[in-house]
């Protein structure tokens, strides 16, 4: 076979396998569907980067249960002593990621004295995210935050993202069931997943379904990182469950990685900053709603309080204030009256390490 031959197939196949891609693309989850939050949030902490004094005095690390708990403000004006905070939280982010957001990004620049992680046992499952696999939505955040500072080559690959479907999805050939999924749904006249992807849907208040883009959280965010309309992070009831067999399973036997937490705990105290930590609410459980078993989930607190011990570090007991279905946006989610009774309870509860 000459070699004319075989670049002539080489093109055909690469010709062959862009059309796949743009056929079920739609069917696809977006490769990087929340790098607007992470975008600006790199900005406002970039430009702490350039002041000569320390940033934050306190640094809010999860992931959106933690980016709609935590009003800094409030914190701070309830309990002056600790200073300024940045809610430095991104919705959906994994926990791996955040320790490099953290250790790369955050930490350098707002060199707090404090560092407070909002952690779930939730957010320690290998387990898929709303049906994407835990590792497809690692990579993804990994692509978004090397999209921050990104190298010449990084340059170059976000050009033919932007030129070819097959370089923008080339993470989700790693997964061939994802693929089958999407060629399922295209043949089937499935749902279309981007449409109704959760990272890029929002609910305001009267009801209406926004994405969220870069001018949605350009409206949302606050100088400090929190999030102005906190209705804003609910999600579809009708297109979710938060909570999959499988993470179910994973809870009630314990399988938690508590590896990704000690490499958060070690990112948070990269800078030297003390580290403490506190289990986000959830919506008291009611019968028929889809959720963890209470045994279980109270198993896997008492399990991740006990990593949390062995290195060394606080768990923030908030206790019970009172937070019930009327101060949640959706089951795992505070709205504005549950983030502002949450803030001041977890003022008064925070003990700074010696």
């Amino acid at each position: 076979m000459s070699l004319t031959t075989v670049a002539i197939l080489m093109v055909v196949v690469l010709l062959a396998g862009e059309g796949y891609v743009r056929l079920i693309a739609a069917h696809l989850p977006a490769p990087t569907d929340t790098e607007a939050e992470l975008t600006l949030k790199y900005a406002q902490v970039r430009e702490a980067a350039g002041r000569p004094v320390r940033g934050a005095d306190v640094v809010y690390m999860g992931n959106s249960m933690t980016d709609a708990a935590v009003r800094p403000d409030l914190v701070s004006a309830a309990r002056p002593g600790l200073g300024s905070g940045y809610n430095a939280a991104v919705l959906g982010m994994p926990v791996p990621q955040q320790a490099r957001w953290l250790r790369e990004f955050v930490l350098p620049a707002q060199r707090p004295r404090l560092v407070v992680l909002g952690v779930s046992p939730l957010d320690l499952l290998d387990t898929p995210v709303f049906d994407d696999p835990q590792e497809f939505v690692q990579r993804k955040f990994d692509h978004s935050l090397d999209a921050l500072r990104p190298s010449v080559l990084e340059r170059i690959d976000d050009r033919l993202s932007h030129l070819s479907y097959l370089v923008r999805y080339r993470i989700a050939f790693r997964n061939p069931s994802m693929l089958a999924r999407a060629t399922g749904r295209r043949l089937t006249g499935g749902d279309v997943k981007n449409d109704r992807a959760v990272f890029q849907q929002a609910t305001l208040a009267d009801g209406r379904q926004v994405r969220r883009d870069a001018a949605f959280w350009r409206e949302t965010l606050a100088a400090d990182g929190a999030i102005g309309n906190y209705r804003a992070l609910t999600f579809d009831p009708g297109s979710v469950r938060l909570f999959t067999p499988a993470e179910r399973h994973h809870l009630a036997s314990g399988q938690l990685q508590l590896d990704w937490l000690r490499r958060l705990v070690a990112a948070a105290r990269s800078t030297g900053a003390k580290v403490v930590a506190f289990v986000p609410p959830l919506e008291p459980i009611v019968a028929g709603e889809p959720g963890p078993d209470p045994t279980a989930y109270r198993h896997a607190v008492a399990l991740l309080r006990t990593g949390l011990a062995r290195l060394h570090v606080p768990a923030v007991d908030v206790g019970s204030i009172g937070l019930g279905p009327g101060s949640f946006a959706d089951t795992a989610h505070l709205n504005d009256e549950g983030s502002a009774a949450f803030s001041r309870a977890l003022a008064a509860a925070i003990r700074v390490p010696r």
